[in-house]
């Protein structure tokens, strides 16, 4: 499987277990704690699937 994705969440524990979870699953699986962060994965990574929180520090998942 060559499937990636993008988690966008403030909560380190909870990127944690998705990414175990996931990955088990054969997906790459990118992270980000913040939301420039994940704005520059997002340009340099292709990824099939972004899972984003609303409510994140400095930009809100809906202004993202």
């Amino acid at each position: 499987m060559n499937e990636s994705l993008l988690i966008i969440e403030d909560d380190k524990k909870l990127i944690s277990l998705l990414k175990e979870y996931l990955g088990g699953f054969g997906y790459t699986v990118y992270s980000a704690t913040l939301p420039s962060e994940g704005l520059k994965l997002l340009k340099r990574e292709s990824n099939n699937l972004v899972i984003l929180d609303v409510m994140l520090p400095d930009m809100d998942g809906f202004e993202f």
